[in-house]
């Protein structure tokens, strides 16, 4: 009566365990890029040459669109002189 209550149990255990394993195996998301806070715009020029954007959908309609990436954007808003989601862009 209660063998498919054991069944399920024990299918449930190994895929929360299989699934778990593998997750710890994958990289942390956006480990490869550096988190750092920059005092200046020529400094982060040095790491983003185009400049730094909030999210990929502002000033694309530039020559060369500023690098999107959030987290980094977060640490270097007080870059963001004018609020308009995009730091350090070059001159048109």
């Amino acid at each position: 009566m209660f063998v498919w209550l054991i069944k399920i149990t024990v299918a449930l255990t190994l895929v929360s365990w299989i699934g778990s394993t593998m997750w710890r195996a994958l990289p942390t998301f956006g480990a490869a890029l550096p988190q750092v806070t920059y005092s200046s715009c020529k400094q982060l020029r040095a790491d983003y040459p185009t400049g730094l954007a909030a999210t990929a959908g502002l000033a694309s309609n530039l020559a060369h669109p500023p690098r999107a990436f959030a987290q980094a954007y977060v640490l270097n808003m007080h870059l963001d002189r004018d609020h308009d989601g995009v730091i350090c862009s070059p001159a048109p």
